[in-house]
């Protein structure tokens, strides 16, 4: 909420100046410190017997408070892994903003630590990784499933950030990773399913609603992926190829 000093809004923000210098008021400090004597109604002019804010002065503080806002809004817009340890993804305790969620970005940038997808309905708005460090990556366990809404992508093109995926119990319970509906999808990333050695069933799926650029995707007896988009500069290795739709 922007306010500009005329009505109530939200006294705790509210900042005259006095004499060259700023000032924070809120309503008690208002009503039991005399002189000078301030008050205000809600919807109403502020009113004060020795200090004065100009229409340029409430205009400059109504921007500030909204850029605020603002700044606000974007950083709460996404979520970045914190953990020196190998954790579980759902743990809020790992992340900067919570666990990711439909409307976070999740980031695994800088520590030297897995995450280890742990619930069958994890869910980002995207997912950016840095790779290049062989501590650095992300694992999704036996069974569990991610889905990533948006992109899934390294934060450098020369260093491919590894996401790995178990072997799942079955062709029903299958470890899966989706991706991309309906941006492009996979940028510089390498799909390892392949770690450890499954077994021939099906038990391990990647679906991309989108293009795959730049990536490789290892599979093995056990693993299916689904692509409804192109592949364009992608490595493929022991993998059984189906189209959606």
């Amino acid at each position: 909420m922007c306010v500009d000093g005329t009505t109530k809004g939200d006294a705790n923000l509210l900042v005259l100046k006095r004499r060259g210098r700023w000032r924070s008021l809120t309503p008690t400090t208002a009503r039991r410190k005399a002189p000078p004597r301030v008050w205000w109604e809600p919807n109403q002019q502020l009113l004060s017997e020795n200090y004065t804010m100009s229409a340029t002065q409430k205009t400059t503080f109504a921007l500030m408070v909204c850029a605020f806002s603002a700044a606000t809004a974007v950083a709460q817009t996404e979520t970045k892994w914190t953990s020196n340890t190998d954790g579980n993804w759902s743990v809020i305790g790992n992340w900067d903003n919570n666990a990711p969620d439909a409307t976070k970005d999740a980031k695994h940038l800088t520590k030297l630590s897995r995450i280890d997808v742990n619930v069958a309905n994890a869910v980002s708005k995207s997912f950016e990784g840095t790779g290049g460090v062989s501590d650095r990556y992300m694992l999704i366990k036996s069974g569990k499933a991610l889905q990533v809404l948006g992109n899934l992508y390294s934060t450098t093109p020369s260093s491919r950030f590894v996401v790995k995926l178990e072997d799942g119990a079955s062709s029903v319970t299958r470890t899966k990773l989706q991706v991309g509906t309906p941006s492009a999808a996979g940028d510089v990333m390498d799909i390892n399913m392949n770690i450890p050695s499954g077994n021939n069933g099906e038990h391990r799926e990647f679906t991309v609603y989108g293009d795959v650029l730049n990536s490789s995707i290892i599979g093995n007896n056990d693993t299916v992926v689904f692509i409804n988009g192109n592949m364009i500069a992608t490595s493929l290795r022991q993998l059984f190829l189906r189209g959606i739709g």
